[in-house]
This record gives structure tokens, C-alpha cells and sequence, in this order.
């Protein structure tokens, strides 16, 4: 699932579970069950960067309007957000690495179970992905009113 998506999901069980003790936790978990199902993907690395460059907008516009805003518990909604994206960053040594010209390292067992769950990454994807953020931002400012 792109960033946005992740963001927006962990912000809606911070919403509706205002608890950091639960929320977090589930946030967390949350970033693997959408990783799971079939989301974009794509190895055309123009139209990955298109992608990667929308989502990274649509993230500050996200945290911007989250702080401007400061609905209740604003703080542990942008928490968790960060939480709920915060396991594909474990690819960024490796991506880095392949940016200079260095071996990957080997992944590890997390890692692995991150790449085999996502099995459906397809740049249909995108078909699934925008009305998931679509509902799921209504849903939040719902529940935030």
C-alpha cells in the first residue's frame, strides 16, 4: 500500500480507539494486514517514482491538515500514522545501498515475511488503492466530527 493509505488507516484506529495502548500496537499490525491484500506495484521505475512522488504530497498534506486542524487526540492520530507506516523503512538501507552501487544485505526473517505477504503488488493496484483512501478519509473525518 503507498504511505498515504497506511498514514490514513492507523490515524482512523487512533480515532476510534483513542487508547495509545491499543492503538499503536494495532496500527502497527495494520501496515502488514494492508500489505497483504492487493495493492500498487510496479518495476517501472518511472511510473514507481510518479507513484512515490504523489504519495509523498499527499503525506505532507496529510500531517499539515492533521496539525493546522488538531482534531482531538491529533497528536496520537499523527502518531499513529507514522506507526502505521513506519515498517517500510526497514527497505530503505537496502534501497540506499542499491543507489550507490553496493550489495544488498541479506533480508531478514522480518523482512521476509514483509516481501512474501505482498503477494498482489500490481500497477492495477492503484484501482483498489484510491478508493481505499477515499473511504477511509471519509471515515475518519467522520469519526472525528
Amino acid at each position: 500500500m503507498t504511505a498515504i493509505n497506511h498514514a490514513v488507516f492507523g490515524a482512523v484506529i487512533a480515532a476510534a480507539i483513542p487508547h495509545p495502548y491499543v492503538a499503536l500496537p494495532l496500527a502497527l499490525v495494520s501496515h502488514f494486514l494492508l500489505d497483504s491484500l492487493p495493492h500498487f506495484g510496479t518495476t517501472s521505475l518511472n511510473e514507481f517514482l510518479k507513484v512515490f512522488f504523489g504519495d509523498g504530497i499527499l503525506i505532507l498534506v496529510f500531517f499539515t491538515i492533521l496539525f493546522v486542524k488538531q482534531p482531538i487526540h491529533w497528536q496520537l492520530l499523527a502518531i499513529s500514522a507514522f506507526v502505521a507506516m513506519s515498517p517500510d523503512l526497514m527497505w530503505m538501507p537496502n534501497a540506499l545501498r542499491v543507489a550507490k552501487g553496493i550489495p544488498r544485505k541479506k533480508l531478514n526473517g522480518i523482512m521476509k515475511f514483509h516481501k512474501n505477504i505482498q503477494w498482489g503488488e500490481r500497477p492495477w493496484g492503484l484501482a483498489i488503492e484510491i478508493p481505499w483512501l477515499i473511504v477511509f478519509s471519509y471515515i475518519l473525518v467522520s469519526i472525528e466530527r
